[in-house]
């Protein structure tokens, strides 16, 4: 049997409060067991799973990373994550421009590509 996650952060947002930034991330969530036919069945999830926030890539990052690369995350942190919807609050002092659930990628999800996201600023 095989678990496949399917993690995806369906909304970033962040508002600048006085020197800081308040951030606010929605984790989409769920955990199937695929047997060898193929045949899977959803199970509860209710793991610790890492979420990265990263500021913008600078002109140095972009010389030495390359083109997938993120730069030094502002904050990385183990959350718990539950079956269906979650919400992470990250506050900051540098205004972040992404959010990345399962940044080192350990988990064997179905589209690591949602994992990602751009933060929207909020007025």
């Amino acid at each position: 049997r095989i678990t496949l996650h399917d993690v995806r952060v369906t909304e970033a947002v962040t508002q600048q409060t006085g020197e800081a930034y308040e951030t606010s991330v929605r984790i989409s969530a769920a955990k199937f067991y695929a047997d060898g036919e193929g045949v899977e069945t959803e199970a509860p999830m209710e793991l610790a799973v890492q979420v990265g926030l990263y500021p913008e890539r600078t002109p140095e990052d972009e010389e030495v990373l390359g083109e997938d690369d993120l730069p030094e995350p502002i904050e990385l942190r183990r959350v718990l994550i539950r079956s269906g919807d979650n919400v992470v609050q990250f506050r900051s002092g540098i205004q972040p421009a992404r959010v990345v659930v399962d940044p080192q990628v350990t988990l064997i999800d179905r589209d690591p590509s949602d994992n990602d996201k751009r933060v929207q600023s909020s007025s």
